[in-house]
């Protein structure tokens, strides 16, 4: 596949080019072209890093749930049903029994038990979900208990719509090389071919136990510029781009064959301290100073020109115990008395980043700026996203830096974030522990009364307000957009679209 920055040329070609794009190219029918940000990093579910892989690998597999498009509520997909069984803790799972693999094998709870053990096993980013189950206890073949090691109340939520079922029987006669390369689901569409990091191509299960499909095949492009995509977007050489960037979105508005959308959804970008890193930063007075400091209006307005929103503490608008009262104000005044009362030696500070969200560039050097407006030197360090990603899992101390900035897609239930990014024993946390915030983080899990489970998360967030681990920044809409030729609409209160198998050719 050509290289496509040398194919379009500089930048400023590109975005030249966009304005005055020559002739569309015609989309073969029976075929829907996306491009997609990021690489899947594995196609073994139980092996991915990153949660965004799901945008393209959920059409080769399925869930116990999975949400409703319209509603984001939960409902059956591989489960027939869940039910909460009277000890309060743990769930009877009744499987469908006519939901298939590619290969034909039946999926049993066999399949449900297995994968529960690969995701345990394997180095994965849903691995805090599963660790809090104590087994899956076979009742026949279409009927299973999980076991949880206590009540969890996310799993009312969230319930098991990020769990993709494995072949159990396929996967132990290939292994487990053999199913990284060729790997198969229960999914409307099959993995056809793949070019790593360029694209993904899949094709639709004939005679799928979910009806037919509205195409015959999706191919994912991976186009990591920006530029680029919205560039393919506009010559028709795609027919949808699910991150739009917001410079682009006024322009796009008014051409002819695109459609533009945008959706509010589990989002949350800022700034993660790693005081195990940094003596400096364990300073309260200090990451204070970075709250007062950082104007984030003018973030909104001027970096996402107007289509995000800002967010003060580590929680989206849409998540459950989110706070919107919990405020700092732009006040560099009183961040700067803070730094003088911290006990900052006038060095610089190394900040890491990655293109983990659309401006990650211009956030980083506005944190820079309006730090230094309140006398705090920082150095600024871009990385690639699996280097960041991987000196978080190693604990680097000193690749990581005072902080990094992170987008944390999130979800509508918290709790993901509580345990991967709040919690003392979190996978992904750089601070030191605190015995009553762990507290807290482990009631609201164990809280099967919704109301009661908002309090105590928001009481949580009112703790962290004034020792904060975080200097949230903005929340992030979802901005996407399609050729006149297909529909899609984006699915209720879910960072990804996944479910982008739902398009429908209209032309």
């Amino acid at each position: 596949m050509r290289t496509r920055m040398s194919f379009f040329g500089s930048v400023y070609l590109m975005i030249f080019s966009l304005f005055f794009a020559g002739p569309l190219m015609a989309a073969a029918q029976g075929e829907i072209k996306v491009a997609v940000a990021v690489d899947p990093d594995s196609l073994n579910p139980s092996h991915k890093k990153l949660t965004r892989n799901v945008v393209v690998c959920n059409a080769m597999f399925q869930q116990l749930t999975k949400p409703d498009p319209e509603t984001g509520r939960q409902i059956p997909s591989l489960a027939e049903s869940i039910t909460l069984m009277e000890n309060g803790k743990d769930y009877l799972v009744k499987l469908r029994k006519d939901a298939k693999f590619h290969n034909g094998d039946p999926v049993t709870a066999h399949d449900v038990r297995f994968t529960y053990q690969m995701f345990v096993k394997n180095p994965n980013v849903f691995k805090g979900f599963v660790l809090g189950i104590e087994d899956v206890k076979i009742i026949d073949d279409y009927t299973c208990i999980i076991v949880d090691k206590q009540p969890n109340a996310s799993r009312l939520v969230r319930r098991w719509s990020w769990m993709d079922i494995l072949p159990k029987k396929y996967y132990e006669k290939v292994g487990e090389k053999s199913f990284n390369q060729n790997p198969i689901g229960s999914g409307p569409f099959r993995l056809v071919d793949k070019k790593i990091s360029e694209s993904y191509t899949f094709e639709a299960v004939p005679n799928h136990h979910d009806g037919p499909q509205n195409f015959q095949r999706i191919k994912y492009f991976v186009v990591s510029d920006e530029v680029t995509r919205v560039f393919m977007l506009r010559s028709g050489e795609v027919d949808l781009v699910v991150e739009v960037p917001p410079q682009f979105f006024k322009t796009l508005q008014d051409e002819k064959h695109i459609k533009l959308k945008t959706a509010v959804v589990p989002s949350w970008y800022g700034l993660i301290f790693h005081q195990l890193a940094s003596e400096e930063i364990n300073d309260p007075n200090l990451r204070l100073a970075f709250n007062y400091a950082v104007n984030r209006k003018e973030i909104v307005d001027k970096i996402y020109l107007g289509l995000a929103y800002p967010v003060h503490h580590f929680g989206g608008v849409v998540e459950i115990g989110y706070d919107p009262n919990l405020k700092y104000e732009y006040n560099p005044e009183k961040a700067r008395q803070l730094v003088k009362a911290s006990n900052y030696t006038g060095e610089s500070l190394r900040l890491t980043y990655a293109d983990l969200a659309p401006g990650a560039t211009q956030v980083a050097e506005a944190i820079q700026g309006y730090m230094k407006e309140v006398g705090v030197k920082i150095k600024l360090v871009h990385l690639e996203a699996g280097a960041l990603i991987s000196q978080w899992r190693s604990k680097d101390k000193k690749g990581i830096g005072i902080g990094s900035l992170i987008f944390w897609a999130g979800h509508v239930d918290p709790d993901g974030r509580l345990f991967g990014g709040v919690r003392s024993t979190a996978p992904w946390n750089f601070w030191k522990g605190r015995p009553d915030i762990d507290h807290l983080v482990d009631a609201q899990r164990q809280e099967m009364n919704l109301e009661k489970r908002e309090a105590i998360i928001k009481k949580m967030h009112q703790k962290l307000h004034s020792d904060p681990l975080v200097t949230g920044l903005v929340g992030l809409k979802a901005i996407y957009a399609m050729r006149d030729r297909v529909e899609y609409t984006w699915p209720a209160k879910d960072p990804f679209a996944r479910d982008l198998f739902r398009v429908k050719i209209v032309k």
